[in-house]
């Protein structure tokens, strides 16, 4: 299938590594988004491309000098007690700039706790002379070993990419689509790239369905939970919440009337399926804001709105896009007509507009 789209990661990426000192690269988004293949895209035949696996650390430094070797002669030859031995080997070997790429790279961890703490103390040095590209498919600790104020590597990372699914107009490219099926055909497989090489293979999009994602033996058939078990640690849960979400229930204290739990039982789990992409919020409200108004009974969608401004625009979804993509918070939160009704819709609830009211935080002092 033909490579489409990716063209601001591969000029960010490529950009990374041409900088006159070495790079620390971190890359991580869901699985079959493509990450291995843009990586090696723009890695060239002088550069390490290591793909780990979950075998213990030991073997995984042998195989990963044998990969070595292939750039510097006899390297697989010694044997490296150590995850510092090895890189400090590296940077004595080499005599000008590549890049070393780490792929599941949580999978080396798993195994070797340790080697996030190296890395700080290799980075910290700043005596590398080769760029560390780090990648991963679970998405919740790649967030966790880099993302988090508490992780050694947190503020260590030049770059950290986020791949995200491929926008729609790239099927139709990529599958070669008029624009009508390329709707039908992102509706089923999104913008995951290794979805669309399935599809390729078969004859119609019906055969593509039954035969990857409604036979049990189809490669698609166990991806949700395959990809709910990169993340998430409690898949029953998991499941069972999103279960009743798709079946309607979409305000906080009716899924957790669903789930018999109280709600402030939820508000983590949500925030972490809306962080990982699993769900999306229509009106968005800080986490610590839902929490606090859980704690002391207050509505938190009639709160006063400090702080934020709202637009009329055109295109309200193309601003949002905009918005987002220079580091702002923003959502679309409804749309104006030529009726004079002030309707709000929450899931299957409709009701109307009152007139504003008291601030919902002054209940506390009733």
């Amino acid at each position: 299938m033909k490579f489409v789209d990716r063209i601001d990661e591969a000029t960010r990426l490529k950009d990374a590594l041409a900088r006159e000192k070495s790079s620390l690269v971190v890359m991580y988004g869901r699985r079959r988004l493509g990450k291995s293949t843009l990586i090696k895209r723009v890695l060239s035949e002088n550069d390490v491309y290591f793909l780990a696996d979950r075998s213990e650390g030991q073997h995984q430094r042998a195989l990963l000098a044998k990969v070595i070797a292939q750039v510097f002669p006899d390297f697989e030859k010694l044997s490296y007690p150590d995850w510092e031995s090895m890189f400090r080997a590296v940077n004595y070997r080499t005599d000008k700039r590549f890049t070393l790429c780490l792929d599941e790279f949580p999978y080396l961890v798993e195994q070797s706790p340790e080697l996030p703490s190296v890395l700080q103390k290799l980075v910290d040095e700043k005596q590398l002379k080769y760029n560390l590209v780090l990648c991963g498919s679970s998405q919740n600790m790649m967030y966790g070993l880099f993302l988090d104020s508490t992780a050694p590597l947190y503020g260590r990372a030049d770059e950290i990419m986020r791949l995200t699914p491929i926008r729609l107009p790239y099927i139709q490219e990529a599958l070669n689509l008029n624009a009508m099926n390329a709707i039908e055909e992102y509706a089923v497989w999104g913008g995951v790239p290794r979805y669309w090489e399935l599809r390729e293979n078969r004859i119609s999009l019906d055969d593509a369905m039954w035969h990857n994602i409604l036979s049990v033996n189809g490669a698609l058939y166990e991806e949700p939970i395959k990809l709910l078990q990169d993340d998430v640690k409690d898949i029953v849960k998991t499941s069972t919440i999103m279960s009743y979400i798709g079946t309607g229930a979409n305000r906080l204290s009716e899924i957790a009337a669903r789930c018999n739990e109280p709600a402030t039982n939820l508000s983590r789990p949500l925030k972490k399926l809306v962080d990982l992409g699993f769900l999306e919020k229509d009106v968005p409200i800080r986490q610590e804001t839902v929490e606090v108004c859980e704690l002391l009974g207050l509505n938190p969608y009639i709160l006063m709105s400090s702080g934020s401004m709202m637009i009329a625009t055109d295109d309200g979804y193309g601003l949002v896009r905009k918005l987002n993509q220079a580091g702002i918070e923003a959502s679309v939160i409804g749309k104006a007509t030529d009726k004079n009704e002030r309707i709000l819709r929450n899931g299957e609830e409709t009701r109307y507009m009152d007139k504003p009211q008291s601030d919902e935080l002054y209940k506390i002092y009733q």
